[in-house]
């Protein structure tokens, strides 16, 4: 212990003053540079969550979008449907108020139009059916490409 208190005695004061000094010097640095990355990494992940939010805006927004387009489109694919079943039924009606054959014609068995009406309105229902099909396809086909449209467009 004597030889402790023998080189605290030889070193100067000045210079135990300048080591406090530069220790309390080099421990501010490691403190402010501490803060500073600290402050980088945080505005980092502030630009890392907005860039997200905004991402999902936008994927928000394309779903939203491709949504209401499929709404738009399965309306008029329903409006259409709608229009051909209704001349459809015109044409029934209109076959249907035709003239009956005459008796001598149907003695003979040459009144063609009954089966003509029978095999013109299962056509027309096949038809409609499919289609009916056909526009829910598209339609699915259409709201989808553009989904995938919009969130290309997004990223």
């Amino acid at each position: 212990m004597p030889i402790v208190i023998g080189i605290f005695r030889t070193v100067p004061i000045w210079a135990w003053v300048l080591m406090a000094a530069l220790a309390w010097g080099g421990y501010q640095k490691w403190s402010a540079t501490r803060a500073t990355r600290a402050a980088v990494e945080a505005t980092e992940r502030a630009a890392a969550e907005a860039s997200a939010r905004e991402a999902e805006t936008k994927f928000a927004n394309a779903a939203r979008e491709a949504s209401s387009a499929y709404a738009r489109n399965t309306s008029a694919a329903r409006r259409a449907a709608d229009a051909a079943r209704t001349e459809r039924d015109r044409l029934l009606d209109a076959i249907a108020a035709a003239p009956a054959a005459s008796a001598a014609s149907a003695a003979c068995g040459t009144d063609d139009a009954a089966g003509l009406r029978q095999v013109l309105r299962e056509c027309s229902g096949a038809i409609q059916e499919l289609a009916a099909v056909a526009d829910e396809d598209a339609n699915r086909l259409n709201a989808l490409q553009q989904w995938v449209k919009e969130v290309g467009a997004a990223k």
